[in-house]
């Protein structure tokens, strides 16, 4: 069973999490202190850390925070760097 914990993160909420009997848990993580627009291998690395550190895994990503996509989705000025900053997470990912 996976569960959507949102942004949401918390140790309380991931402990509740596994002893519910989930095995997996989807989101969207805060960005990282270095992250600008897109989320870093450290952030990405560090969230997936913590998520295990529960003997859970982490299923999907939720989709950036939409102050990193918003005028991608209404065609606004300055949507292509966000277009362009969303394959950075999706690469970092990998």
């Amino acid at each position: 069973m996976k569960i959507f914990l949102s942004t949401d993160f918390s140790e309380d909420r991931l402990r509740f999490t596994a002893q519910i009997g989930a095995d997996g848990v989807s989101g969207q993580p805060k960005p990282g202190s270095g992250d600008d627009g897109f989320y870093s291998v450290e952030t990405l690395r560090n969230h997936k850390d913590l998520v295990e550190s529960y003997g859970l895994k982490w299923a999907a990503v939720r989709m950036a925070p939409l102050e990193w996509t918003y005028r991608s989705m209404l065609g606004l000025g300055g949507g292509n760097r966000q277009i362009e900053n969303y394959k950075k997470t999706l690469r970092n990912m990998s």
